[in-house]
């Protein structure tokens, strides 16, 4: 039997929180490794890395890692031999996967998506999700809606393009914003994910190239790999994206699609220049690929001036995306795709295989949202600012060697550290009580080991909690010789 080797990181996205749970390391760690196989997970024949290399990626002692190894070997789960590693035993059975492992294997098996899907912990500060939670204004369009809805239902209450008022709500914010645009260039999704998912499908087919960012936002890392995309990684610089790395990628493998988010991005919270724009719109008018402007921030603007217009203003052949999910409540999973008329009509028959249409009540939550947006953002901004501030000074009091660069929007810290592995220190953190998401989660080649995003979206004395126990956990990090000295290139 071919063995083929499954990477440190890919099986850390695999196992997920493995150690929150009670009893000894080793038997925790046996047990989520038993589950990945139970499942098929982890395939017959799957190779795992060395003793060595998982003791340093999970941040244990190797002893852990043997005993854990042993007793799966001892219940008939693994095998191994002298210089030929641990696999996974081909004989167990039914496997309900099958075939071969792929890169949609792993879809879904980062932090962002175990700690949504986790049971909520009063013991755990989480510092994994960036979003926000609903404000009076938002609490108080829910409720008005949801009367006026029930006092005017009729119909099928079937809107595949979006429902009709809330097109035209955002329909103006893009026109106020510099691109003119009409409703019916408007398609309404369940959130900006499943804008991102519509895209994806709709021009990626397995082999594709795709042009994204490093470090980029997880969910469409996932969503452009679900597909069997080939996705070429571009630099954000420290002043935001350059027009000519872009370039750059996209000629080099002709790609299909160039996902992009150039304000406030995700994790970083850099904004693309406004003359940068404008040249990337240049370049494009004479190419196919089709860009994918990713504006879910976009709104979340701390300090200073707004940020520029989308590129799409300067571009016809776009797409932009944008979410109600990050300025006003997560829970309302309304996001939308602004394009030409001819490129919605082609989306719009893909998001009615994906669910009809979308939700009425949050819909029309949303439009009143937008009839009160300057109210509900000047409450959400100094929200934040606090936030910000809290978690700075935290960081600068308790963790003094870390750094990062202050965004004038967006909700994260993108924070360095000055020596070891990110992932490593958060597999620790996890076991003081606090969960992040280390630097190779946002990137399609495992690396921004020495990164971390924070969020400041808890309320600041949970910040301060999850501060305290971070430093804890960094403390004891750096007491770790063994683990110092065993680190990624």
């Amino acid at each position: 039997m071919t063995h083929r080797r499954i990477g440190q990181i890919e099986l850390l996205q695999l196992l997920g929180d493995w150690s929150s749970g009670s009893g000894p390391l080793y038997k925790q760690l046996a047990d989520a490794i038993r589950k990945l196989i139970d499942v098929g997970d982890l395939r017959p024949g799957t190779r795992l890395p060395s003793e060595r290399a998982l003791s340093s990626t999970l941040a244990v002692a190797r002893s852990t890692v043997v005993a854990a190894l042993d007793h799966l070997k001892q219940t008939g789960y693994l095998e191994s031999a002298p210089g030929s590693g641990t696999w996974v035993r081909a004989l167990r059975g039914f496997n309900p996967a099958g075939g071969v492992l792929t890169p949609a294997d792993t879809v879904g098996r980062n932090p962002l998506y175990t700690r949504l899907d986790a049971p909520p912990s009063d013991d755990l500060v989480d510092f994994t999700v960036a979003v926000v939670d609903a404000t009076p204004s938002v609490t108080a369009a829910i409720d008005r809606a949801s009367r006026e809805l029930a006092a005017s239902l009729d119909g099928s209450g079937y809107f595949p393009s979006g429902w009709p008022p809330l097109q035209e709500a955002v329909a103006a914010w893009f026109t106020r914003r510099g691109l003119p645009t009409e409703p019916s260039e408007i398609l309404i999704t369940n959130g900006g994910q499943q804008a991102i998912m519509l895209v994806a499908a709709a021009y990626v087919q397995p082999g594709d190239p795709v042009v994204m960012e490093t470090p980029s936002f997880p969910g469409a890392l996932d969503a452009f790999r679900m597909l069997g995309a080939s996705v070429r990684a571009v630099p954000v610089r420290p002043t935001g994206l350059e027009a000519d790395d872009v370039v750059e990628a996209i000629d080099a493998r002709r790609a299909v699609i160039a996902y992009l988010i150039p304000t406030y991005q995700n994790p970083t919270g850099r904004v693309m220049s406004h003359l940068e724009r404008k040249r990337l719109a240049r370049y494009l008018d004479s190419r196919s690929t089709v860009l994918v402007e990713d504006e879910a921030m976009v709104a979340l603007t701390l300090e200073g001036d707004a940020p520029p217009p989308p590129i799409a203003a300067y571009h016809d052949g776009g797409l932009v995306i944008g979410s109600a999910s990050k300025p006003f409540w997560g829970g309302l999973r309304v996001g939308w795709i602004r394009g030409r008329s001819d490129l919605i009509r082609r989306l719009r028959h893909y998001k009615m295989v994906f669910d009809l249409s979308s939700p009425i009540l949050p819909q029309a939550a949303a439009c009143l949202m937008f009839e009160e947006m300057e109210e509900i953002l000047a409450y959400r901004r100094q929200q934040l600012l606090d936030a910000r501030a809290t978690l700075e000074e935290g960081l600068s009091a308790l963790l003094p060697e870390w750094t990062w660069e202050r965004s004038s929007g967006g909700l994260t810290l993108w924070v360095q550290i000055p020596e070891g592995s990110a992932t490593e220190l958060a597999q620790l953190a996890m076991r003081h009580g606090v969960a992040v998401i280390p630097g190779p989660f946002f990137d399609p080649q495992a690396l921004h080991d020495t990164s971390l995003r924070l969020p400041y979206v808890l309320p600041p004395d949970e910040i301060e909690r999850g501060i305290a126990r971070l430093a804890e956990a960094w403390n004891r990090y750096r007491g770790l010789p063994a683990l110092r000295s065993i680190r990624p290139a």
